[in-house]
């Protein structure tokens, strides 16, 4: 063994080899979506004179906590090498300590892990990136810019220099010192951001381990989309030049506003005399925020070409669920029409992040020259057995004697028993149904539109002329208030009704299509949060959706026009529906 082991290692030094060409080379990492080439180094010493050789006393050293699937795989893929090329194997252990780093015989060190080694070599790898390199006889770093490009490193290491592939037994060989393969994707794309160079900002983060994670998650995200990898630094590091204040107004770790709640956050930028701070503030979930940033800045941003992502210098308010939003993008503002003075209608197109397309139904309704009413089947005071399609329930309406021009379904209904509403109901006045612990929208004997959960009915009891009940309040105060009613809800693509409320007093009632992905792929509970906001409502409520999801117009007289396209292929039977009308 030791004969042929000398062999090699002439043939090494007479050759200036570092990859072992015979073992041939594993399939590359695909390009990413951004990128139009990739490039790739390779270096080795000229005349090594030390080796690394994999042995049972070899530690594969792994990052903490829990993994993903794919860093598992990559653990697979070192242990089963292990197995194959050595008696013993290799042993795998978590790289955590209490005091100081315990140091192994041998250690391969993969990905991010508390070694400065590998905490060196991940901070220079962007997404895509990944590398591997013999730096010692007793450690090899092995790192990408993801789990997903660290699996790419292992493959490679193992194929190059063991000649080792999943199945086969591959060859046990000593390494030069120095051997050493860096990947690197290249990207078509130039970004500025607020006119600065995209990777002139360092991301600043406050002081703690929970906002230097989410700064770690907003690096990746950005790395991802564009190739840069923007430094982190803590806020007691940071000495100036352009920045992304991460979770903070300024570097005094202050807010702009006392408390966004859960699932809001605020984005401005501001010239400090050439040095640009971009802002994003919040007071919770910080690492929900850091995604919700990554994917407010990348929203548009193309694929290739010179670009520059522009913000507002006073702050606006964003939805931060974006673990369950599907980052609606606009594409087209449709079918802009004035129905009536007071009462306009337009359709959003958005794309989301499948690429399929999104329908919002919009309604702005002027109270001070129209009124909504709570239509119920028949215009009648029955609540048990009683139900109507929307369209319906506006000739009702209509045979009432109101001028009707615009309709959409409201309350959430007992659809499997006697179809009577599950929250509030207030017809001209008169308590149909109570609140029953459930959110609320209406309009006040003032006709004042009000969006309020249970415990706000007391102060509004006998003060509403209309009022139906929804499932959760998506906005507070301009903020995202609770898009967690539901687990199901606020994460699956389904049809949705909401009504919001503008700081003027603007009514929007607006539907989204779901469960048709050619036409309409449906929206989240935060999606819906996020396109409320986008059109300026500071409180709102969500109301029954589904296959109940309906919009429908009218010319004020007879003809009445379906707007959206129901999911259950026609009108279904409800209990209650909005309804906008004349005032009397």
């Amino acid at each position: 063994m030791m004969l042929k082991k000398t062999a090699l290692c002439l043939l090494c030094l007479l050759s200036v080899l570092t990859l072992f060409s015979a073992c041939g080379k594993i399939e590359e990492v695909p390009a990413a979506s951004t990128a139009s080439e990739t490039v790739t180094e390779s270096t080795t010493q000229e005349a090594p004179t030390e080796y690394f050789t994999l042995s049972p006393q070899t530690y594969v050293m792994r990052p903490t906590g829990n993994v993903s699937d794919d860093m598992l795989t990559a653990i697979k893929f070192l242990t089963s090498a292990g197995k194959a090329l050595v008696e013993g194997g290799v042993t795998v252990s978590e790289d955590w300590y209490r005091d100081e780093l315990v140091r192994h015989e041998q250690e391969i060190l993969l990905g991010v892990t508390n070694r400065p080694e590998s905490g060196e070599a991940y901070d220079t790898l962007a997404y895509y990136d990944y590398m591997y390199e013999v730096i010692s006889p007793n450690t090899v770093v092995i790192c990408g810019g993801s789990d997903s490009a660290t699996l790419k490193a292992v493959q490679k290491f193992l194929n190059d220099c063991y000649c080792y592939r999943a199945g086969q037994v591959g060859e046990l060989k000593d390494i030069p010192v120095g051997t050493s393969y860096v990947y690197r994707q290249k990207y078509d794309l130039s970004l500025s951001l607020c006119g600065a160079p995209f990777d002139s900002y360092v991301i600043v983060y406050k002081n703690n381990t929970l906002h230097q994670g989410a700064a770690q998650t907003l690096s990746a995200a950005l790395s991802k989309a564009t190739g840069v990898k923007l430094p982190i630094v803590n806020v007691d590091s940071f000495t100036g030049g352009n920045a992304i204040l991460l979770g903070m107004a300024d570097t005094d770790g202050s807010h702009f506003y006392r408390d966004y709640g859960s699932y809001s956050f605020a984005m401005s930028y501001e010239d400090r005399g050439g040095d640009i701070r971009l802002i994003a503030d919040s007071t919770a979930n910080i690492n929900l925020v850091a995604a919700a940033v990554a994917d407010t800045l990348l929203l548009n941003v193309p694929k290739s070409g010179q670009y520059n992502i522009e913000l507002s210098s006073s702050p606006r308010i964003y939805c931060a669920c974006t673990d369950v939003m599907y980052s609606l993008a606009l594409q087209q503002v449709r079918a802009e029409e004035t129905l009536t003075d007071g009462l306009t209608y337009h359709e959003r197109v958005y794309r989301d992040r499948d690429g399929k397309p999104v329908i919002a139904y919009v309604l702005e309704v002027d109270l001070s020259k129209l009124d909504v009413i709570n239509a119920t089947p028949g215009y009648g005071d029955a609540i048990l057995n009683a139900k109507a399609t929307t369209q319906q329930a506006m000739r009702a309406a209509a045979q009432a004697g109101y001028q009707v021009w615009a309709g959409m379904n409201a309350d959430f209904f007992r659809i499997n028993s006697d179809y009577s509403p599950q929250g509030l109901c207030i017809k001209q006045g008169k308590v149909l149904s109570g609140v029953n612990s459930r959110p609320w929208f209406g309009i006040t004997k003032d006709g004042e539109a009000v969006v309020g959960d249970a415990s706000d009915y007391a102060k509004y009891a006998g003060k509403l002329r209309e009022a139906v009940g929804g499932s959760n309040v998506l906005l507070r105060d301009g903020f995202v208030e609770n898009v967690s009613y539901l687990a199901d809800s606020k994460s699956d693509r389904h049809p949705r009704t909401v009504v919001g409320v503008r700081a003027d007093g603007t009514l929007l009632i607006i539907a989204v299509d779901g469960r048709q992905a050619n036409l309409s792929n449906g929206a989240s509970m935060s999606d819906m949060a996020g396109i409320l906001l986008e059109l300026g409502a500071v409180n709102a409520v969500n109301l029954d959706g589904g296959g109940s999801t309906t919009v429908i117009t009218t010319n004020g007289a007879d003809k009445y026009t379906v707007r959206n396209s129901p999911s259950d292929g026609s009108l279904r039977l409800v209990y209650n529906s909005l309804v906008v009308v004349s005032k009397q």
